[in-house]
């Protein structure tokens, strides 16, 4: 079989596949590459029935991981929307999509979301030229910036602590300095785990409990507390009308671009999260949670430019940016860099053309599923979602990682309760990966 036609083929499972996981709450698109990377050598013994080299089934996986990424990026909006259960990178849509929630305008939060992702993934992939000249050859700006990269991380890190501004705790400075704690807790659990041999995990799957403690399980244990609330009814608008609200507006493109730049540039730095850049960001184009609308947009801008970023950088400077990007590189450890621009990889271009098939299919399904949960949320038993999300996740982490994994989960979920019971963000979880980051650079 062609490998182009088993990659399209392959890009449309991972549209469907991503579109599901993004609705399940908990499910990180990093668990699904972690999951690939452990079965690949079984994937390529099913390929070769299909007359598929080892080396063309790997191509084929990487460009299914890269379009469920995408369309996982789409539908992960509405169990941030409808059950407060956010991805790391979509947890700050939580308050603004809950604002619009409560005033049974829960789906405009989702076309909201679309049309940031479909403005920013536009923009991104028309920055992926320019930035492959500053980034790469001739300017080679990574060489450059790659020295100081612990110092940025650092200063990011400062900035994002000085941007937390409530909490549970009285003043400004009290929400900086618990913000800071959580960080450092954080920052030290993720030292451990990540540079623990002895934790009888395999290395290529030992962010699989982190994460889903860190920001799946706690995040849905947070949201069981209290009395099940009965919902507003949701307002909804026909597909047709939600699709003709995806456009460019005058007002709004230039933002959106700087956003997207913002997410673009962030995906170059090891540890830094679409999420971290949304803060940075939103200082950047004055971006303002009272106006949730304006503020998923961008929000979903940004996660979409850092994962589409977060690949091509793989081409640009051979370094994974994310738990896909990684996953890639590992699958295919020969990744040709993109050195001449009339002349890029293959393996590029089928990522490529894999994401821009989620994307297109992915706009239709996020506006109608998105409907058809808006117009039955209020049936839905949330705590009962949860309950069984979190039985799910524990499950397969199990399963995979062993009881030394459950340890990990257990410990992780802990310290990802931190963040809500003390009031101050979730981004300051990501310390689990910068901290380990600044210390790797320093010691080089």
């Amino acid at each position: 079989m062609d490998v182009f036609i088993a990659a399209m083929a392959f890009a449309l499972v991972g549209t469907l596949v991503g579109n599901v996981t993004g609705l399940i709450p908990g499910i990180h698109v990093n668990t699904l590459a972690a999951w690939a990377v452990a079965g690949h050598l079984a994937f390529s013994n099913w390929a070769s029935s299909i007359g598929l080299s080892d080396q063309d089934s790997l191509i084929v996986l990487s460009a299914f991981l890269a379009s469920t990424m995408i369309a996982h990026e789409f539908t992960e909006i509405i169990p941030s929307v409808f059950l407060g259960a956010p991805e790391p990178d979509s947890s700050l849509t939580v308050y603004p999509g809950h604002r619009l929630l409560l005033k049974g305008q829960g789906y405009q939060a989702v076309v909201a979301s679309a049309s940031g992702t479909v403005v920013g993934a536009v923009s991104a992939l028309a920055l992926i030229l320019p930035l492959r000249f500053v980034m790469g050859p001739p300017i080679n700006g990574y060489d450059t910036v790659e020295p100081a990269i612990p110092y940025i991380l650092i200063l990011v890190v400062v900035l994002l602590v000085m941007l937390e501004r409530r909490s549970n705790f009285h003043g400004r400075w009290g929400a900086r300095a618990t913000a800071l704690a959580v960080f450092l807790i954080s920052g030290v659990f993720g030292c451990i785990v990540l540079n623990a041999g002895g934790l009888s995990i395999p290395q290529d799957q030992v962010l699989l409990p982190m994460f889903s403690g860190l920001f799946g399980v706690s995040t849905l244990l947070f949201s069981l507390r209290g009395r099940e609330a009965h919902p507003k009814i949701q307002e909804t608008i026909p597909l047709d009308q939600a699709v003709d609200s995806i456009r460019f507006e005058k007002g709004r493109t230039a933002k959106t671009v700087i956003s997207s730049l913002s997410g673009a540039l962030v995906s170059f730095f090891p540890g830094v999260s679409g999420a971290q850049a949304t803060s940075i960001a939103n200082v950047m184009t004055g971006g303002d949670a009272s106006e949730p609308r304006s503020y998923i947009h961008h929000i979903s801008a940004i996660k979409i430019s850092a994962s589409i970023f977060s690949l091509m950088a793989l081409f640009t400077i051979l370094k994974g940016r994310s738990g896909v990007a990684v996953a890639i590189s590992q699958l295919v450890p020969s990744i040709q860099v993109w050195s001449s621009v009339d002349d890029p990889p293959e393996l590029m271009v089928l990522i490529l053309v894999s994401m821009v098939v989620a994307l297109v299919i992915s706009i239709f399904i996020l506006l109608y599923v998105g409907a058809v949960v808006a117009k039955h949320f209020h049936k839905i038993k949330t705590k009962q979602v949860s309950v069984i999300v979190i039985v799910f996740l524990t499950a397969m982490v199990g399963l995979l990682t062993g009881p030394m994994g459950l340890a990990v989960l257990a410990v992780a979920t802990c310290i990802g309760l931190l963040a809500p019971v003390l009031g101050v963000s979730r981004v300051h979880l990501m310390g689990s990966l910068i901290v380990p980051v600044i210390m790797y650079y320093l010691a080089m």
